[in-house]
């Protein structure tokens, strides 16, 4: 066939491509395209068509576009350039619409979920999120209507929030039919995280810790029964089973793990402890010696045990809304200094035995390197004495001291 032996030869592919370009962003053909750095077939193809000697290798070719029409008019090949190049690779795009278009599907999905959302701020916050960072636009291929399916499922589940303890897998099997299409990585469980995040006013959901604790905020369990948070004297009423738990855990001066799963099927009730103190530690063995040497005449205290998980967190978070002054200290080095940071953000809480006279008290630990002794705003000259002294100092070493204040208090 004449035409794609002329005009559709590989030879033309820039050819056509700058004319397709131009006539998609809806204007009309251009009246040259330069063909930069062309290949010799290029040049013999082109200037054979113009009928021009072949010019330098080394410069551009220019090619007068209404030219090549007329010659392929006048030689029966295409009447029409813009009809040519359809026939050999499809309709011209309107670009220009179709981006309309999407903006326009785009402004409707966020007016429907603005219209769905009623009175839950959250929620119209959650999907604002989503469109400023580009995450429902990369789960969607940018595809407008492949986000409506996506958020209208997520929606079907988010209706029913709070939850009141369901898991996870079964949260996804009710409302979606797959059981896994909450998890992590799934575009559903990538959306739906944040909306717990959203719902339960967190600003974290990366690491698994913080999913956790997503998930917990709308009543949705997620692994509940790994990492209990431990604690010890802490009682607060008496109207559900964890409360009767703790209650009996603390006249008895027993330490008590306490799961994700019974702080939010059953949350204990802390209003009685507003206004008094709370001391938070970092390791085990401190409990253990509290349990030990105090008892039942131990104030109450919170183990985050190295780590801050789920259910730390959320425990945490609910005896700082409760008014709880929260005394917090943990060891000396990157890790504890980490988690008293976090920690020390919550309403009402303060250092506990977490200054640099403390630290500068203690006998000389394992070494650290300055660079990774994070700041501390609490108290700035510490973070400033453990680089300059070069190592961490451990709770345990101030073991007397802390059992003296949970005693006296």
């Amino acid at each position: 066939m004449r035409l794609q032996d002329v005009l559709g030869a590989p030879v033309m592919r820039r050819f056509r491509e700058r004319l397709r370009k131009t006539l998609e962003a809806g204007r009309a053909l251009p009246a040259t395209v330069m063909i930069a750095a062309p290949s010799g077939e290029e040049r013999a193809h082109l200037e054979g068509i113009l009928g021009r000697a072949p010019g330098r290798p080394d410069v551009a070719l220019r090619v007068d576009v209404a030219q090549v029409a007329a010659i392929l008019a006048a030689a029966r090949i295409c009447d029409d350039l813009v009809e040519g190049l359809e026939y050999l690779e499809g309709p011209i795009r309107d670009r220009a619409g179709e981006a309309l278009a999407r903006r326009e599907e785009w402004e409707r999905l966020g007016a429907d979920v603005r219209a769905r959302a009623g009175g839950r701020t959250w929620l119209v916050a959650w999907y604002d999120a989503l469109r400023a960072d580009g995450v429902l636009a990369r789960l969607s291929s940018n595809d407008p209507r492949a986000a409506r399916a996506l958020v209208e499922t997520a929606l079907r589940v988010l209706d029913g929030w709070p939850e009141a303890g369901t898991v996870l897998p079964e949260l996804a099997a009710r409302t979606v039919g797959d059981a896994h299409a909450l998890d992590e990585g799934r575009p559903l469980g990538t959306l739906l995280v944040r909306a717990a995040a959203a719902y339960g006013g967190l600003d974290a959901w990366d690491g698994a810790e913080e999913r956790r604790e997503c998930w917990a905020a709308a009543g949705v369990l997620c692994d509940e029964l790994s990492a209990p948070v431990l604690v010890l004297g802490l009682a607060g009423g008496s109207e559900n089973l964890t409360d009767r738990m703790l209650r009996m855990y603390t006249d008895a001066g027993e330490a008590c793990a306490l799961t994700l799963r019974q702080i939010v099927r059953q949350p204990p009730r802390f209003e009685g402890l507003a206004g008094r103190a709370v001391y938070v530690c970092e390791n085990p063995a401190i409990v253990a010696a509290a349990a030990e040497r105090l008892g039942a005449r131990c104030a109450p205290v919170v183990c985050t045990a190295g780590h801050l998980r789920g259910a730390t967190r959320r425990l945490l978070r609910a005896l700082a809304a409760a008014g709880v002054e929260l005394r917090v200290r943990a060891d000396f080095d990157p890790a504890g200094l980490q988690i008293a940071s976090w920690t020390l953000e919550l309403a009402g809480a303060v250092p506990w035995r977490l200054d640099a006279s403390t630290y500068l008290a203690g006998p000389p630990g394992p070494p650290l390197t300055a660079r990774t002794i994070p700041d501390t705003p609490w108290d700035p000259d510490l973070a400033e004495a453990m680089r300059e002294r070069g190592c961490g100092v451990h709770e345990e070493a101030y073991l007397s001291s802390l059992l003296e204040d949970l005693r006296a208090d």
